[in-house]
């Protein structure tokens, strides 16, 4: 059922410009999960523009480190966690169960923009860390295992209106 697959979630927070160019923020992010216990996250703000070239931004469960080469081209270091549930079928090994994946991927990458709404990135890294679980329909852990080091590699294009 559609009802059984949905998670639902909300944050809040307050960012306060402390220096020109620096931008500290706090808050907390609650959400439910799929046969596991609701949680909450504290969320750390940081938007900071360390130089002309240099900017590192820090946004609740990720961060970006920013060379800006020129206006149209940047470097980047990025990190992440990500959490993702899946609501299993009724045919399944474990049925109407959860398979809950989390994840840190860390990678570098080049960023071109043509202009304020328009730009292409390539980015690659490895996830350095992901753990899988799986949970039965009564919220009761069933089975977890964490993977080796796996590679990526990504392109993304950004159209702004």
């Amino acid at each position: 059922e559609l009802g059984d697959s949905l998670a639902y979630g909300a944050f809040a927070g307050v960012n306060y410009q402390i220096a020109k160019g620096v931008w500290v923020g706090g808050g907390v992010g609650i959400s439910t999960q799929l046969e596991d216990s609701p949680i909450a996250v504290p969320l750390i703000n940081i938007d900071w523009t360390i130089n002309d070239r240099l900017r590192l931004e820090v946004g609740g469960l990720s961060g970006t480190l920013t060379y800006t080469i020129d206006p149209q081209w940047s470097i980047f270091a990025e990190g992440r966690y990500e959490l993702r549930q899946y609501r299993l079928a009724d045919d399944a090994i474990v049925p109407e169960g959860v398979l809950s994946d989390a994840s840190i991927p860390l990678g570098v990458g080049a960023r071109f923009s043509a202009n304020d709404n328009i730009s292409v990135s390539l980015s690659g890294g490895a996830v350095v860390w992901r753990e899988i679980e799986f949970f039965d329909d009564d919220e009761n852990s069933l089975s977890d295992d964490t993977t080796d080091i796996a590679g990526y590699v990504a392109a993304s294009v950004k159209i702004a209106f």
